[in-house]
């Protein structure tokens, strides 16, 4: 496609899309709403809220589709007092929260995604809380760090995510469990960085999971825990994993002396039984887990920020195919397709921007305009490749997330 057509069908994209959407403010000083929940609740669908820099201890509670962004160092803290941060949203629906930071006060909190039939997309969120996501099957988490909370008493550190009936996509992300408690004895371990259940599915994308530190010794002979392990999971789930991605198991606690310092976890829990499928980049973990190869997909190579009013190069690597598609969409969405490793992430209405022949390098370039507009200021772009095999079989690349500024 000519650059200048991209641009000027890119631009009709944003436009339609923003045509009806609000923008709502937060601001602790000057408003007009100071509280983020006070925002959510005068919202509707489709809306967007920015979030200005400051500590706001609430808890959140989201049941419809919208999207949380925060401008400068937005840090959002509760306590179990308050509840827990939330999102249960319908079909048709979709969530993204962006460039936050969820922590907790007093004492370790939870946030939790369930019962989503809509897609619900975290992006470049740091969560040092209690994170579970249940019964939700169109979840994508990029550019974001997890960590389990520590415990102080002596009991085994958090999980960093736990999965029950849930498909998730982290690409660019990291998952940590959290620290092991103290005690004079032996001390509890670090908690496991990923824990799925009920034929949860998930895709690593360059992402890690690492289990936690290994508790801390106390008193005059206290040996330190054990390190998490990285994964555990049973044999209805199975976790994919691609690009740069790596499992390990978490550090050992340090003892009163040397000689009781608690052993490293595992990358894959000895009871786990679930199918790994890893890419050729990623480092085989030891453990009981069947691993199966799997090809490594192609690789969209895009910036995090685009700039009005300038026209862009987006590259696929990885490409021996007879044909590449690149689409492009402000509003990702996953869905699975059978016999397909990895999920599609673009909705029905997304654009194409072009398709070309790979060229000699397995590679190809697309040249993608971005109008200059204060209508489309912060939107969200991601872009993702499709390519097609001489016998029309489909591969879907990883996924390119930017900013435009």
């Amino acid at each position: 496609m000519h650059p200048d057509r991209a641009l000027a069908v890119f631009a009709l994209v944003l436009l339609a899309a923003t045509a009806q959407q609000r923008t709502l403010v937060v601001d602790q000083a000057a408003g007009p709403f100071t509280a983020i929940q006070s925002a959510i609740a005068a919202s509707r669908s489709g809306d967007r809220i920015e979030v200005h820099a400051g500590t706001y201890f609430e808890a959140l509670t989201i049941t419809h589709g919208l999207e949380i962004y925060g401008v400068g160092n937005v840090v959002v803290g509760a306590s179990p007092f308050m509840g827990q941060t939330s999102i249960s949203i319908g079909v048709g629906q979709a969530v993204r929260l962006d460039s936050l930071h969820l922590t907790w006060v007093f004492s370790p909190s939870f946030f939790g995604i369930s019962n989503c039939d809509g897609f619900v997309h975290l992006h470049a969120v740091q969560l040092d809380v209690v994170c579970t996501i249940s019964n939700s099957s169109r979840v994508t988490i990029t550019d974001s760090t997890i960590v389990g909370p520590g415990r102080l008493s002596n009991v085994p550190g958090w999980p960093g995510l736990q999965l029950t009936n849930a498909s998730v996509v982290l690409d660019h992300s990291s998952v940590l469990g959290g620290t092991g408690g103290q005690d004079q004895g032996v001390s509890p371990p670090g908690g496991v960085g990923l824990t799925m259940a009920s034929a949860s599915d998930v895709l690593l994308a360059s992402a890690t999971v690492q289990g936690g530190t290994g508790g801390q010794g106390s008193g005059f002979a206290g040996s330190g825990g054990g390190g998490g392990d990285g994964v555990s999971g049973d044999t209805s789930c199975v976790l994919r994993a691609v690009g740069l991605s790596a499992l390990s198991g978490g550090l050992g606690g340090n003892g009163v002396t040397p000689s009781t310092n608690g052993p490293p976890g595992v990358p894959v829990a000895s009871r786990s039984a679930m199918p790994l499928r890893l890419g050729p980049q990623v480092p085989v973990p030891g453990g009981t887990s069947t691993v199966v190869a799997i090809a490594e997909p192609p690789a969209v190579v895009a910036p995090r920020t685009f700039a009005q009013g300038t026209v862009t190069n987006i590259q696929v690597d990885g490409v021996a195919n007879l044909w590449v598609l690149l689409g492009l969409d402000i509003w990702n969405d996953a869905v699975r397709i059978g016999g397909v490793e990895l999920p599609f992430l673009l909705p029905s209405s997304a654009m194409l921007v072009g398709f070309a022949a790979p060229g000699a390098a397995n590679s190809t370039s697309f040249p993608l305009g971005v109008p200059s507009s204060p209508v489309v200021a912060r939107q969200f772009v991601h872009l993702q490749a499709v390519t097609l095999d001489a016998n029309g079989a489909l591969q879907f690349s990883t996924g390119g997330y930017g900013r435009i500024q």
